[in-house]
């Protein structure tokens, strides 16, 4: 068990520091334009490539983690993370700016490995709690790089601040490497040789599995809506629409993310413990997503900021609650093939949102003059409710159910239940 619980923390730290890496730009960009004197356009250029690797990382990671070890993908992953984000604080020549942080994107391509590696270790009756966990710890990282990260810039400045969490990246390699066994409970005997052959026998099977499609596009219609709204157009929303100052619409932000905090456990515990079952806790989450976001809409801004706040954590929490559980079903349908298939669902949402973007943009100022985000949140509410149609159909995975796609080898003894004291 201690085991087991350490592999969750590492897994956790390292999604954590992720996070932050991903997201810290935002806090320092003004410094960095200053003392590296670079534009506008080349600070956004920077911040889209590390994100455009990030996502194009997603499916890769998860063949790593399935054909060389979720353990090794993740040390290696952590080391480049590091690396990268050291030496962005070294240099002020774009190129080199550039292509550090194209390497960090990369690097922060840790959930898929981590999940995988949480497979290995938690049975399927615990493995929601721990994937929520993890899940949930990503909004530590986004604390940290909002107030945390200034607060240590003020004192310490923005280079100094940014290479004591490179530093820190580093230091995770030790629990991974002398701290987390090379063998796990859950782990097969043999893992496939890593061939050409292999990986798309694996891909093949995933993606000519109604399975993987059903929950896989709710996930990119209800999560995606949820990552266009929260990373670009939900600020100008509460600006423009409802009254926000910049200050206070980022404050909701900030509690969406303690929202999301608290969803992983609770929707963990719900999965496992009380319903024993996914499927109808997803109709639920997504039943949520749709009611609150579509209340948001119909209203155009005309709510009581109080009530406005509280649809926006009731969406988060959802949203958030959601996405734990698709990434539960995908584990429960490919037992043998975790790593890729929801490194193939996770290429689908990051994609679509940024299509969303585009779109969303493109539709303001249509319709009502009074309401110039009414028709381009009714082009997000019908995503959302799309979304929950797909929901409908999905078939329940817990319990064995996930047999009827691949035959999962018996489980090993030792595998963690949060429950137990194995």
């Amino acid at each position: 068990m201690k085991k087991c619980l350490l592999v969750l923390l590492v897994c956790c730290g390292i999604y954590i520091l992720s996070m932050f890496h991903r997201t810290s730009l935002a806090v320092l960009s003004m410094d960095i334009m200053r003392d590296f004197h670079f534009s506008q356009a080349s600070l956004g250029l920077i911040s889209g490539l590390t994100l455009f690797a990030y996502g194009l990382m997603q499916l890769p990671s998860g063949i790593l983690a399935d054909h060389i070890g979720a353990k090794r993908t993740l040390a290696v992953l952590t080391l480049l993370t590091g690396v990268s984000a050291f030496l962005f604080t070294c240099t002020d020549i774009l190129p080199l700016s550039l292509g550090s942080r194209f390497c960090m994107g990369i690097g922060i391509a840790v959930a898929v490995p981590g999940y995988a590696l949480l497979a290995q270790w938690y049975s399927p009756e615990s493995y929601a709690r721990a994937a929520g966990i993890m899940t949930a710890s990503g909004a530590v990282g986004i604390v940290l790089s909002g107030p945390v990260l200034a607060l240590l810039r003020d004192g310490l400045g923005w280079t100094l601040s940014l290479q004591l969490f490179a530093v820190l990246t580093l230091v995770m390699l030790l629990p991974i490497l002398f701290g987390i066994p090379s063998r796990a409970p859950l782990q097969r005997e043999e893992r496939p040789r890593p061939s050409l052959r292999s990986i798309y026998d694996d891909l093949a099977a995933i993606l000519s599995s109604s399975r993987f499609w059903l929950v896989s596009m709710w996930g990119m219609l209800t999560i995606g809506t949820f990552f266009t709204m929260s990373a670009l157009w939900w600020v100008p929303y509460l600006v423009d629409c409802a009254g926000f100052s910049v200050m206070s619409a980022s404050y909701v932000l900030f509690c969406a993310a303690l929202t999301q905090l608290a969803a992983g456990p609770i929707i963990g515990w719900l999965s496992d413990v009380i319903f024993k079952g996914r499927r109808t806790l997803l109709i639920m989450a997504g039943s949520v997503c749709l009611l609150s976001f579509g209340a948001i809409t119909l209203t155009t801004g005309s709510l009581p900021q109080w009530l406005l706040i509280s649809l926006c954590m009731i969406w988060a929490f959802a949203a958030s609650s959601g996405g734990i559980l698709y990434v539960t079903i995908l584990r429960e349908n490919f037992p043998t093939r975790v790593g890729t298939a929801i490194g193939c669902s996770n290429l689908l949402y990051p994609v679509w949102s940024a299509v969303q973007q585009s779109i969303f943009g493109s539709l303001i100022g249509f319709g009502p003059e009074h309401s110039p985000y009414l028709v381009p949140m009714l082009f997000l509410t019908a995503n959302v409710a799309l979304g929950l149609l797909f929901a409908l159909f999905v078939r329940e995975s817990w319990g064995g159910a996930s047999l009827a796609v691949e035959h999962r080898p018996e489980a090993v003894p030792g595998g963690a239940s949060l429950t137990t004291d194995n």
